[in-house]
Protein backbone atom coordinates (compact mmCIF):
# COMPACT_ATOMS: atom_id res chain seq x y z
CA UNK A 1 0.00 0.00 0.00
CA UNK A 2 1.13 3.51 -0.85
CA UNK A 3 0.44 6.60 0.68
CA UNK A 4 0.53 10.47 -0.43
CA UNK A 5 4.35 12.18 0.26
CA UNK A 6 1.98 14.68 2.08
CA UNK A 7 0.45 12.20 4.70
CA UNK A 8 3.96 10.76 4.99
CA UNK A 9 5.99 14.16 5.80
CA UNK A 10 2.52 14.60 8.21
CA UNK A 11 3.46 11.63 10.54
CA UNK A 12 7.11 12.28 10.82
CA UNK A 13 6.31 16.00 11.24
CA UNK A 14 4.03 14.96 14.40
CA UNK A 15 6.53 12.20 15.28
CA UNK A 16 9.40 15.06 15.65
CA UNK A 17 6.97 17.52 17.69
CA UNK A 18 7.31 14.56 20.19
CA UNK A 19 3.94 11.94 19.24
CA UNK A 20 4.43 8.37 19.22
CA UNK A 21 4.53 6.50 15.83
CA UNK A 22 1.40 4.97 16.98
CA UNK A 23 -0.42 8.44 17.75
CA UNK A 24 0.67 9.59 14.44
CA UNK A 25 -1.02 6.40 12.61
CA UNK A 26 -4.11 6.25 14.29
CA UNK A 27 -4.43 10.21 13.85
CA UNK A 28 -4.01 10.14 10.25
CA UNK A 29 -5.46 6.71 9.61
CA UNK A 30 -1.88 5.19 8.21
CA UNK A 31 -0.84 1.78 8.55
CA UNK A 32 1.33 1.69 11.93
CA UNK A 33 4.08 -0.71 10.35
CA UNK A 34 4.27 2.16 7.46
CA UNK A 35 4.85 4.58 9.69
CA UNK A 36 7.75 2.68 12.06
CA UNK A 37 9.24 1.60 8.79
CA UNK A 38 9.10 6.03 7.66
CA UNK A 39 10.89 6.86 11.10
CA UNK A 40 13.59 4.13 10.64
CA UNK A 41 14.05 5.10 6.95
CA UNK A 42 14.92 8.58 8.80
CA UNK A 43 17.81 7.52 10.84
CA UNK A 44 14.82 6.70 14.03
CA UNK A 45 12.69 8.99 16.32
CA UNK A 46 16.39 10.82 17.88
CA UNK A 47 16.61 11.60 14.39
CA UNK A 48 13.62 13.20 13.56
CA UNK A 49 13.65 15.23 17.62
CA UNK A 50 17.44 16.37 17.17
CA UNK A 51 17.19 20.20 16.90
CA UNK A 52 18.25 20.94 12.93
CA UNK A 53 20.71 23.56 11.85
CA UNK A 54 19.65 26.09 9.23
CA UNK A 55 20.84 25.42 6.30
CA UNK A 56 23.58 27.97 5.10
CA UNK A 57 22.92 29.48 1.75
CA UNK A 58 25.43 30.31 -0.75
CA UNK A 59 25.73 33.41 -0.75
CA UNK A 60 26.86 32.97 2.91
CA UNK A 61 29.28 30.64 1.88
CA UNK A 62 30.88 33.26 -0.42
CA UNK A 63 30.85 35.92 2.11
CA UNK A 64 33.08 33.94 4.64
CA UNK A 65 35.29 33.11 1.72
CA UNK A 66 35.68 36.38 0.87
CA UNK A 67 36.25 37.40 4.64
CA UNK A 68 39.03 35.00 4.69
CA UNK A 69 40.39 36.41 1.21
CA UNK A 70 40.10 39.24 3.24
CA UNK A 71 42.52 38.67 5.63
CA UNK A 72 39.72 37.38 8.31
CA UNK A 73 40.80 34.53 10.21
CA UNK A 74 39.08 31.10 9.17
CA UNK A 75 38.03 30.77 12.29
CA UNK A 76 36.44 34.26 12.37
CA UNK A 77 34.53 33.86 9.15
CA UNK A 78 33.42 30.28 10.23
CA UNK A 79 31.55 32.26 13.29
CA UNK A 80 30.07 35.22 11.22
CA UNK A 81 28.45 32.57 9.11
CA UNK A 82 27.63 30.20 11.85
CA UNK A 83 29.81 27.04 11.11
CA UNK A 84 32.58 24.99 11.88
CA UNK A 85 36.10 26.15 10.65
CA UNK A 86 36.23 22.55 9.38
CA UNK A 87 33.42 23.33 7.18
CA UNK A 88 34.61 26.73 5.83
CA UNK A 89 37.94 24.76 5.31
CA UNK A 90 36.28 22.35 3.28
CA UNK A 91 34.29 25.42 1.13
CA UNK A 92 37.57 26.57 0.64
CA UNK A 93 39.40 23.84 -0.30
CA UNK A 94 36.12 22.43 -2.50
CA UNK A 95 36.81 26.35 -4.56
CA UNK A 96 40.24 25.01 -5.39
CA UNK A 97 42.08 27.59 -3.25
CA UNK A 98 44.11 26.58 -0.51
CA UNK A 99 44.74 28.56 2.21
CA UNK A 100 47.95 28.95 2.00
CA UNK A 101 47.75 31.05 -0.97
CA UNK A 102 45.02 33.01 1.03
CA UNK A 103 47.68 33.47 3.87
CA UNK A 104 50.23 35.02 1.09
CA UNK A 105 47.46 36.77 -0.61
CA UNK A 106 46.77 38.12 3.55
CA UNK A 107 50.54 38.95 4.03
CA UNK A 108 51.05 40.70 0.93
CA UNK A 109 47.96 43.18 1.18
CA UNK A 110 49.34 43.69 4.91
CA UNK A 111 52.70 44.59 3.57
CA UNK A 112 50.87 46.96 1.42
CA UNK A 113 49.25 48.42 4.01
CA UNK A 114 51.91 48.82 6.25
CA UNK A 115 53.91 50.40 4.22
CA UNK A 116 51.10 53.14 3.26
CA UNK A 117 50.77 53.68 6.84
CA UNK A 118 54.77 54.41 7.51
CA UNK A 119 54.45 56.62 4.51
CA UNK A 120 51.17 58.70 5.60
CA UNK A 121 52.69 58.98 9.14
CA UNK A 122 56.48 59.59 8.58
CA UNK A 123 57.72 56.80 9.41
CA UNK A 124 61.22 55.05 8.54
CA UNK A 125 59.48 52.99 4.82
Amino acid sequence: MTFPAERKREALRRIAAGATAREAAGDLRLDERAVYAWVQQAGGISALRAPHRPRVTSAQRADAIALVERGVTVRAAAAEVGVAASTLYKWIYARGVTVTAMRDRRARLRAGVETGARRRFGGAS
